[in-house]
């Protein structure tokens, strides 16, 4: 069965109940601290399977930009939770900030932010807490780090 795209792939799977099922049995038999309390009540949620965490109930209209932030981190991360949940809660309050999406796995991570403008990305390259932040992942938080800016200019999204 060939996968219709790996990110599609990886949502049919999830949101089949088969999975979650699996997901609970496995971790039944694996995992002595097993909350089953939790999971029962986890079971009946509807999983919310959107990617995009946008600043407002509606996605935006293209064109709009993305800055993408890749990244391999190192072994030092102290302090890197706290700056990442400060400068998540700061960015918020920049105008023309859209959302973000953010993927991590075994030490490498990408980090995509949504903006209206390249004004409202710059206005957000001048906050000094976002700019000592990124000195200290200079300096400590990554082996290896890459960033762009690209101009987003059609935009689809489906949940299925």
């Amino acid at each position: 069965m060939k996968a219709k795209d790996g990110a599609f792939f990886v949502t049919d799977w999830l949101r089949n109940r088969n999975t979650l099922e699996y997901i609970g049995i496995w971790e039944q038999l694996t995992n002595p601290g097993f909350n089953y309390g939790e999971f029962a009540i986890i079971k009946t949620k509807k999983l919310s399977l959107k990617m995009i965490n946008w600043h407002t109930s509606t996605p935006p209209k293209a064109p709009f930009y993305a800055s993408i932030f890749n990244y391999y981190l190192s072994d030092d991360l102290e302090g890197y939770e706290a700056y990442d949940t400060e400068t998540l809660a700061l960015v918020q309050q920049i105008p023309g900030y859209l959302g973000y999406e953010s993927m991590k796995h075994e030490g490498r991570g990408t980090f995509i932010s949504y903006w209206q403008s390249k004004e409202a990305i710059a206005e957000w390259a001048k906050n000094p807490i976002h700019q000592h932040a990124k000195q200290l992942g200079q300096g400590k938080w990554y082996r290896y780090y890459h960033s762009m800016i690209a101009e987003v200019n059609s935009f689809h999204s489906h949940a299925f």
